[in-house]
């Protein structure tokens, strides 16, 4: 039986994927990779640029989808707590038996 995938998991494939793609690009750029690996002759003057600027964004976007999951996992542990919490305080009130002391 397959399992759907959250959308907490596709934030976190998709920020892992985003950010090695942007480390990588930028390294094309920063290191002047660009000749050797033949992008230069794709984009031309501007390959060096267009591969830096990039590969930073791709990296600020990837790590803003996996702090998103970070929050989101967070977030999903607080509430599940909160709903056991709300459940057991549910539970306690309806079992609760009045005793009063007589005063002497």
């Amino acid at each position: 039986m397959k399992r759907k995938a959250s959308y907490a998991e596709i934030r976190l494939t998709l920020g892992v994927a985003s950010v090695g793609i942007g480390l990588f690009a930028a390294n094309l750029a920063l290191f002047h990779w660009v000749e050797q690996t033949g992008i230069y002759h794709l984009l031309g003057n501007y390959a060096q640029y267009i591969c830096a600027y990039g590969g930073f964004g791709a990296m600020i976007f990837g790590s803003m989808l996996i702090n998103d999951f970070l929050v989101q996992r967070r977030r999903a542990i607080a509430r599940e707590d909160l709903s056991k919490f709300l459940v057991d305080l549910n539970a306690a009130k309806e079992k609760k038996v009045v005793v009063r002391k007589t005063r002497r």
